[in-house]
């Protein structure tokens, strides 16, 4: 179990009474339901209540800009009032609250702040984002974005990333962080175990990190370690390899065999929750993207959790998920 007054939640008695009766009183399809978050993009306010009702879901990563701040912020409000649970509403907002928001910030990109040579612009895009996204209702953010600008050919990173320079990386997740917390927004750090080493993109296909332990330890190691030990709530799992820690933590692994992060026990429950101490909650990134199809989506899901992430992003067929 998780020590829930311990990192990174430090609940007091109350809170940890809430988190245990309420899930004593959940049923088992409720408990399935949690372990996924959905944007549910093309439902109108009834079709959003009506499908809630029926799966009551762990997150929702709204798109506001899809219906207009104000009539966002009455929906989200609604919604959240019927919810026995309160819902997690999560924007991409890496750059800025124009990730979740119509009219939103666009604050700077991270090759915008690594430019700058200064953190606290990172610091910057968190409190903006956390400023303008919580006034909507927001609380969840997909971001910073803890990555390493490595293989210039990476069309995804070499724009989003903070950098080559592992602590300036790190700098400036912690600047993000605290800037999004001061208005009780959660980050979520990504994409664990990184990406920035090859060029290959998991939206197409696995992707692989292919440092050494030594190599990944004084680098994206430095990156997560640091923020774990800040007290960071959430990270979110990508479909990357990390073949050197994979095979030391199990030395019968086949590289045939291994899986990207999302669905790796070595990755998830043996270094990110075992080596590096997290016990915050684990989210998998889009399981739209085929970096996610090494195998079935029946089989895929169940495995996400039973690996050590607690919860799925994305949702295909929900029937077909939720009774996998």
């Amino acid at each position: 179990m998780v020590d829930l007054r311990g990192n990174p939640f430090y609940l007091d008695e109350a809170g940890e009474r809430w988190v245990k009766e309420t899930e004593a009183a959940m049923t088992p399809h409720e408990k399935v339901c949690q372990l996924f978050a959905d944007p549910l993009m093309g439902k109108s306010r009834e079709e959003l209540i009506q499908f809630l009702e029926e799966y009551p879901l762990g997150a929702i990563p709204f798109r506001a800009a899809l219906y207009g701040n104000e009539e966002a912020q009455d929906i989200m409000a609604e919604l959240q009032e019927r919810a026995k649970i309160p819902y997690l509403y999560a924007g991409n907002c890496e750059s800025g609250p124009n990730g979740a928001l119509k009219g939103g910030t666009l604050v700077a990109s991270g090759a915008q702040v690594r430019a700058t040579r200064d953190a606290r612009y990172a610091y910057e895009v968190g409190r903006i984002t956390g400023s303008e996204t919580s006034a909507v209702g927001y609380n969840w953010t997909f971001g910073p974005v803890g990555d390493i600008y490595g293989n210039w050919r990476n069309s995804l990173i070499n724009t989003r990333a903070y950098g080559s320079d592992p602590q300036f990386v790190s700098d400036c997740v912690e600047a993000y962080n605290k800037g999004c917390m001061e208005f009780g927004v959660v980050p979520c750090l990504k994409h664990f175990p990184g990406d920035g080493w090859e060029e290959r993109d998991q939206h197409l296909a696995i992707s692989n990190n292919g440092l050494t332990c030594e190599e990944w330890d004084e680098t994206y190691g430095k990156i997560y370690q640091t923020a774990i030990d800040h007290g960071v709530l959430s990270i979110m799992a990508a479909h990357f390899t990390l073949p050197a820690y994979q095979k030391k933590l199990n030395p019968q692994l086949e590289e045939r065999d291994m899986q990207p992060a999302c669905l790796s026990r070595e990755l998830i429950g043996g270094l990110l929750r075992g080596r590096l101490g997290f016990h915050g909650l684990v989210v998998t990134d889009q399981t739209k993207m085929m970096g996610y199809y090494g195998m079935s989506r029946f089989d895929a899901v169940p495995l996400s959790i039973a690996c050590g992430c607690d919860m799925i992003l994305g949702i295909n067929d929900i029937e077909e998920d939720v009774e996998a």
